[in-house]
């Protein structure tokens, strides 16, 4: 992991060298103020906060957002990201701009940002990406239109999208590489004609940035979410400790 990581912060491959040696490489990072233009699959174009001529695209899957919370972005902040994964479009990023770090500050920085975040309030992010999801919309649908449906799902944040056809349902997930966190929608369908018969909704974490799933916290986790959905839906809520990610895991029914 450390190895591609390496060859993507610096376009080396760099076998020879121990661990330790690799994380001391430096190589050109940007570091600057900038303003979203617009999203794309791989990567997010901005501009240069005080330089509006200058324009580049920036690949989503390296860069990180040094702000609060990823969920609600200010108008304008600091990105660090890599030179190799800069393309410049128009203008010129201006040479104060560009630093020479490590790859351990690189790493450094990342989890400082991604714990801050997270740590900050672990579940208002699940609840923000929950309400944009539209989940009313998906007990209006059979097997086909939510297969259809599945196709034009974004997460409005620009997080990485992926399909998984199922039988009962496509799985749609999206993923963040900047937090390491990750949401999936999954529908059951018995058969094809009738709406799901649950609906599942998975929020996915670095591991170890959640408080303890106590069995408190489980009641008051699935009491907030059926206030939040309505009369009309009941919620139970399991959690999996993986070792990299912890897995909140909401089954959603429908009421008869």
């Amino acid at each position: 992991m450390l190895i591609a990581l390496l060859v993507l912060l610096t376009g080396q491959l760099c076998l020879a060298r121990s661990v330790d040696e690799s994380l001391d490489i430096e190589t050109e990072f940007f570091e600057g103020e900038v303003k979203i233009i617009t999203f794309y699959d791989h990567a997010t174009r901005f501009y240069l906060v005080g330089s509006e001529t200058t324009v580049f695209d920036v690949r989503n899957d390296i860069h990180l957002r040094m702000v609060e919370n990823l969920h609600d972005l200010p108008e304008t902040f600091r990105i660090l990201a890599p030179m190799t994964a800069v393309s410049i479009v128009a203008g010129e990023i201006p040479p104060d701009l560009v630093h020479h770090h490590t790859l351990q500050y690189y790493l450094d920085m990342r989890e400082k940002y991604e714990r801050r975040f997270v740590a900050r309030e672990p579940l208002s992010a699940k609840k923000k990406i929950l309400s944009s999801i539209d989940i009313y919309k998906i007990w209006d649908l059979n097997l086909d239109g939510w297969t259809t449906y599945a196709r034009t799902m974004v997460h409005p944040e620009g997080w990485q999208t992926q399909l998984f056809p199922e039988d009962a349902g496509t799985i749609v997930m999206f993923f963040d590489s900047n937090s390491s966190m990750g949401l999936s929608v999954r529908p059951f369908f018995r058969d094809r004609s009738s709406p799901p018969a649950k609906v599942t909704v998975g929020s996915y974490y670095p591991a170890g940035t959640l408080p303890e799933f106590t069995e408190t916290f489980r009641k008051h986790l699935e009491r907030d979410e059926a206030a939040d959905l309505g009369p009309d839906y009941s919620v139970s809520a399991t959690h999996t400790a993986l070792q990299k990610i912890e897995l909140i895991q909401l089954n959603i029914e429908k009421n008869k």
